[in-house]
């Protein structure tokens, strides 16, 4: 559960810190208060992309922080070998992702997850055809046969993508 949002200089915001109880929060004001700000940065904790019109008028960048509190975690796996085992076990063969400072856990984790695309300290937002170049998709697909991964005309073929970074997150 999201617990607080903390906004700085999005849309009209300035800055300001809300806090969110179990159950049903409420949001009023009068035109041009911020409302549709709050529920644009909850939507960017969430997930969403970020619009750089959004930024406050005179500021540089926008920040949206969010304290979540999660009281049913999953089981955490003990080191790249178990992550890899689960992936094995859990994943879909379409997109994977590791992030981490460790360049042999990092290279084990390419080697050994078998996924279309292996993203490593880069956002899984990048597992798009058209950020392969490849222009719209015509589909998704992670059987071995044929198409797999992002797909178009020319990658019916079984690929392994492996995208390396450093925090990229797709704008």
């Amino acid at each position: 559960m999201i617990e607080e949002i903390r906004i700085q200089s999005l849309g009209v915001i300035d800055s300001s810190t809300l806090e969110l109880g179990p159950g049903l929060t409420v949001i009023t004001g009068e035109t041009g208060a911020g409302k549709t700000m709050v529920v644009t940065a909850l939507g960017l904790l969430l997930g969403g992309r970020a619009d750089s019109g959004a930024v406050r008028t005179g500021a540089r960048t926008a920040r949206v922080e969010g304290v979540v509190v999660a009281d049913d975690l999953p089981e955490l796996v003990d080191g790249v070998e178990e992550a890899i085992e689960h992936i094995d076990k859990h994943g879909s063969q379409h997109t994977d992702c590791i992030i981490t400072a460790n360049k042999e856990a990092a290279d084990t984790f390419v080697k050994k997850v078998d996924s279309a695309i292996v993203l490593v300290n880069a956002s899984t937002q990048f597992a798009d055809g058209g950020e392969f170049g490849m222009g719209a998709e015509i589909g998704i697909s992670t059987g071995k046969l044929h198409a797999r991964g992002p797909v178009g005309v020319e990658q019916l073929t079984s690929s392994k993508y492996i995208v390396r970074g450093d925090g990229q997150i797709r704008p």
